[in-house]
């Protein structure tokens, strides 16, 4: 049924083996898509016979078959088919379990999207206006403000099901069933429930004989242009729950299915593996049975089930999975927990999401049947559930459920499952549903994971690959959110199948098994297991091919990696080939950019500045066969391994237009520091608050790679609003001493966390090295000296951040641009700002004397926005509130109101896009004070930058301050 290519690969030993097969293939063919499915004549199969389907789409070529996740007994393609239609009778066993599949196309190109069908042993035929036999299952499609209308003959007495399948096979139709008898009457109806995910179905007794009418419509009469639906109609089974609705993993159970049998209920065996919901498969006595099968989940706690483990008198152990029915009216299911004090539990009841009509009640009651908390329903969340923590002294708790109108019914069942809130977990996450890989060359599967409060490694499994494909990658490391599986085609023919990821850890005490899935969509809500199944194909050579030629796989914080990539076209293909980058990075976000009060925030878009990248030259030429690329390490990437693969595309003539692409298996690199400390003589140290001499930490740098730059050494996990000391180590140098020491005034004490760490601060992001843990007694110092006549807030100190440790802006030290110096102070956000800065009571007058000020210098600029703003605090205080008199000790610039909407002193309406440096007599313009803070206001806009500050008795103190470097504008 397939083409089949065969070559002998002999003793080659080359990454290009595979190559040079592709270019030997392609040779004066152009290689065809992919198949697509378009629309179906029929969206059911009839297992145990043979069903006369067509199916509508492109690329549909002579070797087409249909793949399904179900053995095909047989298929054969009739002679009238073609590129865009496909004839084929086809034949399932007849023991195909009935429920909703994944019907998908497969040929020597590829495998096509997925379409849904049903499949039962009901006779399968187009839409009918008139039917001779019962039970059957009519196809049609529905649009707009049409009306579907089909003919039977009943007599009185007749058990008759009418039910349409539309939303579980990706219909948008929203259907409306109506039963007419004889007089054209209305029976019965029905529209969408939530057992069938939507559709709608009437089970009814006939009254009377004579012919009867089923008219399907759409509930607003606007179902959009070609709604497919499957309309069934006769005396058929079927089964939409299962008791008890949960297991837990590795357990085997007798479960019940609650639908409508020829007796008075059906029991099964069925065993639970991977964690999820999985489908209730019913052997035996099924001919008559048809449409969705019930969903059983499994999960990792016992179960607990009303009525054999509840009698027992013990009280309940968590964590655990409750499960039971309420049965009769005014009934409430009581059950006993053993708690702990201090114990933070999370309650979740399902019900309504599985299918049920209880519109249950959460109740917890105390040990003398007090009610500590209720639920009826959480929002959107049509089931009940809540978190609670457990009051001092008790040792029990109540778990009451009930119907919220106090009616009971058999299919009344629930599950609630008690668990520790916060228990760590995680699942797994696929965006493509199917996977092409070229003969000699590669594709990516992107596996991502969604962890909640579960940080370790996953090991990953795939079932299900066809002959001829091999996948590398089988984990996803410790911390990271995703890894790139690549699936290798070393197959000597083309060939098609359905695979499965698997992810496996252990969690605490828990073994947890997970399946990759799909994004949901109202299809797959009735049958969740229907989002693991991923199409993959071995197909014909591509056009091209792309490979690494470096074996090097270290990342390098901060530095460059360089790789030799070559690549191949097929024989007579020319053209650019453009190269990018595919990572396992989750990339940052940018910071959001501020918004004046009153607006909707803005989301962050990917920081490309933070993303391993390609960065120069990355297009080959005509003719050209490898480049050498530079990828890019940003500084501050988290140190976890990354997969990276290299994506080429060949061009057309317009050097615009994708041709073919190709992509190289995925390689895993790991992250390495260009330098770390070592060597420290002693990790205890005693710091001065003040003057004196301190404590010196000793030792040395161990460079990697290509890093010589100056580094800065800092102390993290300080107590907030403690400036960090600092010392810098020349660039090549390796030795360093760094003196400890603290303002004066600071707590002595011991101060634990603290760690020493080297910085690179002359890229961005900064580059940070390992930190080694210390420990700090602080001591009583000298009193510091009255500063000059020219007093030097901040020109390049880092330490003086730390002084600034309110607000809810961010600060950063800005290497990059400066007024003078080398650095500034980047500031985004509404503001940063310290009120009372310590040691900091700097008198501001008309004649300063010694440590007294009268002039201020800075200089800023501003990137984006409308204003920007500088506050100064006197006497411990800013400005006056909003409205009221006096000096408002604040300077601002630009044409829009400052974002506290506050008086300032207005030095222009030019915002300051380049730096601009001011001179004020604080005297003059706010009086006598005293300095004891400042305040930096960004507001609105990517940032704002300040710089150049200083204090000075007279102007001409002023003009012994730095001068201004070269400019440098953004």
């Amino acid at each position: 049924m397939f083409r089949k290519l065969f070559f002998r690969m002999g003793g080659c030993s080359s990454v290009f083996c595979g190559w040079v097969l592709s270019v030997w293939l392609c040779s004066g063919v152009v290689c065809a898509a992919a198949p697509e499915i378009e629309k179906l004549s029929l969206h059911g199969l009839r297992s145990g016979a043979t069903t006369t389907l067509t199916i509508h789409g492109r690329e549909l070529l002579s070797d087409s078959t249909v793949l399904l996740s179900v053995p095909v007994a047989f298929q054969f393609v009739r002679k009238e088919s073609n590129d865009t239609r496909l004839h084929l009778d086809l034949r399932l066993d007849e023991s195909t379990p009935s429920g909703i599949y994944q019907l998908r196309v497969a040929n020597s190109q590829g495998v096509s999207n997925a379409v849904f069908v049903g499949i039962d042993r009901l006779p399968q035929i187009s839409m009918s206006e008139t039917l001779d036999t019962l039970p059957v299952a009519m196809s049609g499609v529905l649009s707009t403000t049409q009306t579907v209308r089909s003919s039977f003959m009943g007599n009185a007495g007749d058990q008759v099901v009418v039910e349409v399948e539309a939303k579980r096979i990706g219909s948008s139709l929203d259907p409306v069933i109506e039963l007419l008898d004889p007089r054209g009457i209305l029976d019965a109806w029905s529209q969408g429930m939530r057992s069938l995910s939507g559709d709608a179905r009437v089970v009814a007794t006939l009254p009377v004989e004579g012919s009867y009418q089923v008219v399907l419509r759409d509930v607003n009469y606007a179902a959009k242009e070609a709604s497919s639906f499957r309309l069934k109609i006769g005396d058929f089974h079927f089964a939409d729950l299962v008791f008890p609705l949960q297991v837990q993993q590795g357990r085997q159970i007798t479960a019940e299915l609650i639908g409508r049998f020829s007796n008075t209920g059906q029991t099964i065996t069925q065993s639970g593996t991977i964690l999820g919901e999985v489908p209730v498969v019913q052997t035996g006595g099924s001919d008559r049975m048809s449409g969705s099968v019930p969903r059983l989940r499994v999960g990792i706690h016992p179960e607990v089930i009303e009525h054999r483990d509840n009698d027992k008198g013990l009280p309940i152990q968590i964590p655990v999975v409750i499960i039971g029915r309420i049965e009769k009216e005014s009934e409430e299911d009581r059950f006993v927990l053993a708690v702990e004090p201090g114990q933070q539990l999370r309650f979740d009841v399902l019900s309504q999401r599985a299918g049920t009509q209880l519109d249950g009640v959460l109740i917890l009651e105390d040990e003398e049947g007090k009610e500590l908390a209720q639920n009826d329903d959480r929002g959107r969340i049509a089931d009940p559930g809540l978190d609670f923590t457990i009051p001092e002294k008790m040792v029990s708790l109540t778990v009451v459920l009930k119907d919220l109108h106090g009616r009971g019914r058999s299919d009344f069942i629930y599950r609630i499952a008690v668990n520790l809130k916060g228990q760590p977990q995680f699942d797994l996450n696929v965006t493509d549903a199917r996977h092409h890989v070229p003969l000699g060359g590669a594709a990516l599967v992107r596996v991502r994971v969604n962890r909640q409060g579960f940080s370790g490694p996953i090991e990953l499994s795939v079932s299900g690959l066809p002959e001829g494909i091999a996948v590398t990658g089988s984990e996803i490391p410790a911390s990271a959110s995703e890894t790139l599986l690549s699936l290798q085609g070393f197959g000597v023919h083309t060939t098609q199948g359905i695979m499965s990821i698997t992810g496996e850890a252990r969690v605490g005490k828990w073994m947890l098994q997970r399946r990759a899935l799909l994004p949901s969509s109202e299809a797959t809500q009735s049958a969740p297991w229907l989002r693991s199944e991923l199409a993959v194909a071995l197909t014909g050579p591509g056009k091209m091919a792309v490979g690494w030629l470096e074996k090097d796989t270290d990342l390098v914080l901060g530095q460059k990696h360089h790789s030799r990539i070559q690549v191949s076209r097929a024989a007579g293909l020319r053209g650019k080939i453009r190269l990018s980058l595919e990572s396992s990075q989750s990339i940052p976000a940018k910071s959001a950019a501020v918004v004046p009060p009153g607006q909707p925030p803005q989301t962050g878009q990917p920081d490309m500045d933070r993303a391993i990248r390609i960065e120069g030259e990355s297009t080959l030429g005509v003719d050209q066969t490898n480049l050498d690329v530079s990828i890019q390490v940003p500084g501050d990437l988290e140190n976890i391994p990354y997969d990276l693969a290299i994506r080429g595309e060949l061009l057309g003539e317009d050097d615009k237009t994708v041709i073919a692409s190709a992509v190289t298996s995925a390689r895993r690199f790991l992250v390495r520091h260009p330098f770390a400390l070592t060597e420290i003589e002693s990790r205890k140290v005693t710091a001065k608050a003040g003057e004196g001499t301190t404590g010196i930490i000793r030792g040395r740098i161990k460079r990697q790679g290509k890093s010589d730059h100056p580094l800065t050494l800092v102390l993290q996990g300080l107590p907030p609003g403690l400036p960090t000391p600092v010392t810098f180590i020349e660039q090549g140098k390796n030795e360093f001493e760094f003196p400890v020491f603290f303002p004066y005034g600071t707590m002595e004490g011991s101060l634990s966390n603290v760690e020493l760490k080297a910085l690179d601060e002359t890229v961005s992001p900064e580059i940070q090295s390992p930190g080694v843990p210390l420990a700090i007694d602080v001591v009583e110092g000298e009193l510091p000296q009255i500063p000059g006549s020219l007093f030097r807030i901040f020109e390049d100190e880092r330490y003086f951040m730390g002084f600034l440790h309110e607000g809810n802006g961010t600060i950063t030290l800005d290497r990059k641009d400066a007024y003078s110096g080398n650095a500034s102070l980047r500031v985004t956000g509404v503001q940063r700002f310290r009120s009372e800065i310590p040691n900091w009571k700097y008198r501001i007058a008309e004649n300063p004397g010694p440590g007294e000020f009268r002039y201020f210098r800075f200089a800023w600029k501003k990137k984006g926005g409308e204003n920007v703003m500088l506050q100064l605090t006197a006497n411990g205080q800013f400005g006056p509130a909003r409205g009221l008199d006096g000096p408002s000790f604040r300077y601002e610039v630009g044409s829009g109101r400052n974002a506290l909407n506050v008086k300032a002193i207005s030095l222009g309406q030019e915002l300051a896009k380049d730096w601009m440096v001011v001179t004020r007599d604080l005297f003059e313009d706010f009086g006598e004070f005293v300095l004891t803070g400042l305040s930096f206001t960004a507001g609105p806009g990517e940032y704002a930058a300040f710089d150049h500050l200083y204090l000075g008795r007279t102007q001409a103190d002023l003009e012994a301050s730095p001068s201004p470097r070269q400019t440098v504008s953004e």
